[in-house]
Order: C-alpha cells, then structure tokens, then sequence
C-alpha cells in the first residue's frame, strides 16, 4: 500500500479543497457548507482546533488526490478544515466561532504552529485511497484522534465510492432527509431504519421509490414525503421504534416481519396515507419528474383511495395529510393571529392586504414592489411562489443588514435559513421571543429554525423542480406559515428607523 502513496512537499493549504461527500458529515454543497458542518460539529472539532494550535499538526498523514491544479483532502479533513479557520477565523459564518478562532490563531502563532503549507500523501489511485481509508478509521481518543464510525457513516461512506452497504436504501433516504433540511442526529441507528425500509413493498408503502439508478425519490407529494420522514426519524431517535428483544412498554420492537408489518400499518394511518394520491416518475425523467398515477394493489392508491397495508379497501379517507383540515386548521383565527382570519380556500388572491397589512419604509421600494404584485396576483401559482420566496428572503435579508447580525460580504449569499438563525438569535438576545411564554409565534420559529416545517426548504422545489408543482393552496398555505414573523421583523424595522 505504502508504494501507492508519493510525499508532496510543503502544498500550500489555499490548493487543498475539502472533501464535501464527507461521510462523518453528510454530503455537502460547497467548501464553506463543509467549513460550517465542521464547526456545528462541536466540541471535538473545536478540541482538535485547539490541540493544534498548543502542540501543532500531528503526524499522521493528510491524504489528498489529485483534483485539476488542486488537491481534494481524502483523510484529514478536520485538520485541514481547523487550519484553514486558524488562518482565516472569518470563514466562520456566525461571529462566536470567528471569536473563538482567532484567539486559537493567536495561541498557534506565539508556538509557531500557524501552518499554511503542510506536507501530503498524494494517492495514485482512488481504490488506494478508499482501502487506506477504510482501514484508518479505528478509535477515536476524545476527538484529538480518528473518530469512530457509526453504522449511518459506513453507509455514507460506502455510498460516497459507488458502494452499497447492507442498509443503503435507508441510508438514501436519510440523505434525502438531509437535502430536505431535516435533521438527523449522527447516531441515528441506520440498522433500525435497514429494517424494514429495505424492503420494496414497505418503502412504497411509506411513500418512496427507486429509479434504474438506484435515485429515490418520493411516490407522494412532497409535503406528505416531509411529514413522513420527520415521523420516520422521530420514531427512531426517540426509541420508540427498536430493534431489541423483549417488550418494552410504549415501545415497539421491529425484530419479526409481523411486527414490522404491524408498524408499517399502524404508520400509514396515523398519517392518514390512504387518502393521498401517489405520483410515479415521468418516463427518462430518472424520478425527478411526477404525474398521477392509478391504483395499486397493497400501495397508496390515486383517487383518494388505497389498498392498506392490511389488504383491506378502506372507506373514504379523511383530509390529506399536510393540509389544513387535516391539521385541525382554525378558519377563524388561532391564538395570537397565528391563523389568517379567512381559510386558504376562500381567498381568491395569495395576499390581501385587509388580511395581511404591512409597512415597509419608502426606502425599500423593491420589496414594496414584491409586496404589491403578491396583492394582484392570482391562479399563477409558480410565480406567486417565487414572489413569495422573493418577498421572504428580502425581509430577511433587509432585517439582517439594518441589524449588522452577519459580516456585510456574506450578506447578499447567504441562505434563508442561515438567516433565520441569526434572526432567532437576535430576538431571543433581545427577549422578544421568549421561551415558555406560550406564545404560538415563538414556538413557529422554533419549528422554523428546527427545520420543522416544510416551507423553507420546499419553495425552492416548487419553483426550480420539474417534479413539484405549486397548486394555489401551496403559495397561500407558504404566505400564511410566513406572514406574522413577517409582520414582526417590519414593525421591529420601522421603530428601529
């Protein structure tokens, strides 16, 4: 193996990308997705951080490939992403990690330890690499060393090389999760999911599918898909679904297919999943597209209607999941106005500006612009979604910038999300939000920013996939989960102007 591997002297840390299919992180977008996976990593990252810069980098190899006129960093990744921070603390997207960073960078450079060329083991090949690898990861001493592999970094792992583990179909379907901005923990027991969800039948009766390349996707639309998957990863991590022997009290163990069966039924009605239509991939679409699809038998059924997983026709279904009569909507207003006055259904414009009054300076003619045509627009559902998510965004963004909550230059391109995390944390500094007061608004953004609904990340699915089409409940139902944070962070505008 050694003869695989050739010394590159002293490579400059600006040359060395980081890996972003990770596998102790999940797949990433970009470098500086990696940089913030590494920091929302925790203490071990930042004990690692550390450790450089009192005793400097250890000895073990950094293994990179060749990538253009750079190289990819394949093992060491924490090092090398710890490095590149300790010399560059503003890469740390929010302001306590650059804090923090630039008193290590201080540490490392009074012991000489601030390094920004470092030596490297260049692979000649990746199935060198993938065996030193796979052989590496042993042991992991309080995060300063190799930290171990759970079973769902295996997975991850295996898939990132063109692999498949025992349990890949679950582990597919915990990245969709992932690129669904739904969270799972990095113990989360793969093994328990593997169970049941690597059977074909069951995966379609839970709403999912595989296309000829093994891609999944959703046979629902994506709303139940959400809500089905935080169900799935909720009833894994809270331990109510196991795989241990004995009964448990409230729990349920899936060792035996009966058991597994027994789940899977029980899943579908609680989520009422015979009354939502299943789609099927349009032809040469590799499962991005949809359109209805007819019955099957023992699978989600069109029409309203389906075979359960009992093999029993059941009489007609109730409201489908994800809407608001299956949500116990209030039409006439929930506490504190978090419900419009009027139900979705009644309105025939997206925005009314009796139901959603908003001030904005004069200054913000743009966003007045994107708040005026929302109060004209109907029956064009794309587009009012895309005013939606424009309006969103722009609040957002102009609360952010009048506050000073993040550097100026990462303004323009960060993410609604990342910009609801800096929202949330200016309004509970500022005792705005308060927690434990009961209040319907505070426990909105809480879901808000805990990826807990689904409108975040399924604007940009309605505007920009071919296979989720807004209806124009979708635009109205997105408009209404927004509108009194809206209102609050332009009232907290105004009084600040």
């Amino acid at each position: 193996m050694r003869a695989e591997f050739k010394e590159k002297k002293a490579v400059s840390i600006d040359l060395l990308t980081l890996d972003e299919k990770n596998p102790r992180l999940g797949f990433a977008k970009d470098q500086d997705a990696v940089l913030a996976r590494m920091i929302a990593y925790g203490q071990p990252f930042f004990a690692l951080a550390k450790d450089i810069a009192e005793s400097g980098l250890s000895i073990e190899p950094v293994v990179v490939q060749n990538d253009g006129n750079k190289y990819k960093v394949r093992d060491g990744n924490r090092r090398i992403s710890a490095l590149k921070l300790l010399n560059r603390p503003h890469l740390c997207p929010d302001k306590a990690s650059r804090d923090r960073f630039t008193k290590l960078a201080e540490i490392a450079e009074q012991n000489g330890h601030l390094l920004s060329k470092i030596d490297c083991m260049v692979g000649a090949s990746d199935d060198a690499i993938n065996a030193y690898i796979w052989r590496a990861h042993t042991g992991e001493n309080g995060g300063l060393g190799r930290k171990n592999w759970e079973s769902l970094q295996q997975e991850f792992y295996l898939l990132s090389i063109g692999e498949k583990g025992a349990f890949w179909k679950a582990a597919k379907l915990v990245l969709w999760a992932d690129e669904n901005d739904l969270e799972v923990s990095e113990g989360f027991s793969v093994t328990t999911l593997g169970r049941y969800f690597n059977a074909a039948k069951n995966i379609r009766l839970l709403g999912f599918d595989f296309d000829a390349e093994d891609n999944i996707f959703p046979i629902v639309p994506l709303f139940t898909a959400v809500l089905i998957v935080k169900k799935i990863i909720g009833d894994i991590e809270s331990g109510f679904v196991h795989v241990k022997r004995g009964a448990t009290p409230g729990t349920m163990s899936l060792m035996g297919a009966a058991d597994r069966d027994l789940y899977i039924a029980a899943f579908r009605r609680e989520l009422k999943l015979d009354s939502v239509d299943v789609v099927d991939p349009v032809p040469g679409a590799n499962g991005t597209g949809a359109r209805p699809a007819a019955s099957q038998a023992g699978q989600p059924g069109g029409n309203g209607t389906s075979v359960d997983a009992g093999g029993s026709k059941p009489e007609a279904g109730p409201a489908q999941a994800g809407t608001p009569e299956a949500e116990g909507a209030n039409v006439k207003g929930g506490k504190n106005g978090t419900t419009p006055a009027t139900h979705s259904s009644l309105r025939k414009k997206y925005v009314t500006r009796a139901l959603h009054p908003l001030e904005m300076p004069t200054g913000e003619q743009k966003i007045r612009d994107i708040y005026k045509e929302l109060q004209t627009i109907e029956k064009c559902p794309i587009a009012g979604m895309m005013l939606v998510r424009a309006f969103v965004e722009s609040t957002f963004r102009a609360f952010v910038r009048r506050n000073e909550l993040m550097e100026e230059g990462r303004i323009d391109g960060a993410s609604i999300k990342d910009m609801l995390r800096f929202i949330r944390k200016k309004l509970i500094d500022d005792s705005i939000l308060v927690e434990g007061t009961g209040s319907d608004l505070f426990q909105k953004v809480e879901l808000m920013a805990q990826n807990s609904i689904v409108t975040v990340p399924t604007m940009q699915k309605f505007i920009h996939s071919e296979m989720f089409n807004p209806k124009d409940a979708d635009v109205i139902r997105t408009w209404d989960e927004f509108y009194h944070f809206l209102k609050l962070l332009w009232q907290l505008l105004a009084a600040r102007a």
